[in-house]
């Protein structure tokens, strides 16, 4: 509540009484009558007053829509707010706020102004830290692994990204078209200073955005971006008078060769498995004629199954159970045999159960699942810790936990491999590994 609402609420409450001072009643004059700048628009500094908030209101002012105030309308008459209210409905608020990654609308908020202010806000930082510490590095300018989904905007804003990385003398490392997990994961393996991840691809037809990754392919989120963006939106210098270059690295020939090498000593069972993400499923594909015979993964084109269509796909291929990979490459859900969903923590609890000492390792999950009662029954003695399910916050709790899985809100799983992985097609290597979803269970020695 504003100041100047809690003084109409104060004086509303008050009786004044006929034998009041003068002085009493000038105090309340001035109550009724003050128009303090109590007020601020999103992203302006400088406050404004309750008329020019209610002015803007009426004249449809576009920060309107993310201000927390803007249901205040009260004073309008019922054909204005009707008219506010159709206003609200009719235009979809912006969705460029930092969380695991920033998104908005393709061409209006993820647009090339957009990909310009991040770009110079994440080579200010990498220029600042590489020369603090640039004895310790073989190359004289940073480095940054450049991806892309296969969309056609994603082509365009990677050009733009290319081009604006190359400007601050950045050495771009191109490695083609990839996933969000993917791309984490060669900026690791060819120790890149940063990574950037352009997609378009998502639930929306109509959202894209970027993800960030610093050395070590771990990512960026909500304060880290929210960093970088404040500091891409002012004026900042060149940082270098010549072109960093740019060279291109086979990316996906070389993360399918780090997956084959997770895929190694499977248990025999035949698990269904599918994605709405190309990529991921190419890489299924791939996948499924390279590993051992003993075990089978059979490709299956995503959909929204009923129940009837889920059991008729396992009678007809007798699996032990079905991987779905969400479409970013890191969520996933397992059914089992009769087409029921299998809770993500339970996936976790058997694929843990088949180590020794599983009791004694340490577990991160996101605090959104701190009140699930199943979880404490699931892990009665395990010490538990909890973070907030963004991926920067939940690497940083594996690391210094270290803890040897993880599970966070999205059903995206961690693990510690050493460093914190999240990945679906690696989530689902552990699980073939200890066969902890067949039918007939087995444990590792």
């Amino acid at each position: 509540m504003t100041q100047q609402k809690q003084r109409l609420s104060d004086t509303e409450a008050c009786i004044v009484a006929p034998g009041a001072s003068e002085s009493d009643q000038y105090g309340l004059l001035q109550a009724w009558t003050a128009d303090d700048a109590n007020y601020c628009c999103p992203g302006e500094s400088e406050p404004i007053t309750r008329s020019v908030h209610l002015a803007r209101l009426r004249a449809h002012f576009a920060k309107c829509q993310l201000c927390p105030h803007r249901q205040e309308v009260e004073t309008f008459s019922a054909e204005a707010q009707s008219e506010l209210d159709g206003w609200w409905n009719r235009r979809e608020r912006p969705r460029t706020l930092p969380a695991d990654g920033l998104r908005g609308q393709m061409h209006n908020e993820f647009n090339r102004s957009m990909v310009r202010q991040v770009v110079s806000g994440l080579t200010e930082t990498l220029w600042e830290f590489h020369s603090r510490a640039e004895t310790s590095h073989e190359s004289p300018r940073p480095s940054v692994v450049v991806s892309h989904d296969l969309h056609g905007y994603s082509f365009e804003m990677t050009a733009l990204t290319t081009e604006a990385l190359r400007e601050q003398g950045c050495r771009v490392i191109d490695v083609g078209s990839s996933t969000t997990a993917g791309t984490s994961t060669l900026v690791e393996h060819l120790r890149a200073d940063a990574g950037i991840y352009i997609t378009a691809e998502s639930d929306s037809a109509s959202i894209g955005g970027m993800d960030l990754f610093r050395f070590g392919g771990l990512p960026l989120s909500a304060e880290s971006l929210h960093t970088i963006l404040e500091r891409g939106s002012g004026k900042l210098p060149r940082r270098a008078r010549s072109d960093g270059g740019l060279v291109r690295f086979p990316g996906r020939k070389r993360y399918l060769e780090l997956l084959r090498s997770q895929f190694t000593g499977l248990q025999p069972q035949t698990v269904l498995v599918a994605s709405s993400n190309s990529i991921v499923a190419e890489y299924l594909n791939h996948l499924s004629r390279q590993i051992d015979d003993s075990c089978s993964l059979i490709s299956v084109a995503f959909a929204d199954w009923t129940a009837d269509e889920l059991l008729s796909m396992f009678d007809e291929t007798r699996a032990d159970f079905l991987c779905v990979i969400h479409p970013d490459g890191q969520g996933v859900g397992f059914y089992d045999g009769s087409g029921h969903q299998i809770p993500p923590w339970q996936v976790l609890e058997r694929w843990l159960s088949s180590f020794r000492d599983s009791n004694r390792q340490s577990l991160v999950f996101g605090e959104e699942l701190e009140k699930e009662a199943s979880l404490r029954t699931s892990f009665p003695q395990n010490p538990l810790r909890f973070r907030q399910s963004l991926r920067e916050h939940f690497a940083q709790g594996m690391r210094t936990s270290r803890s040897v899985a993880g599970l966070d809100a999205g059903s995206r799983f961690w693990f510690l491999d050493p460093h914190p992985v999240c990945d679906g097609l690696i989530t689902l290597a552990k699980v073939l590994q200890t066969g902890c979803l067949t039918r007939r269970q087995r444990t590792l020695g």
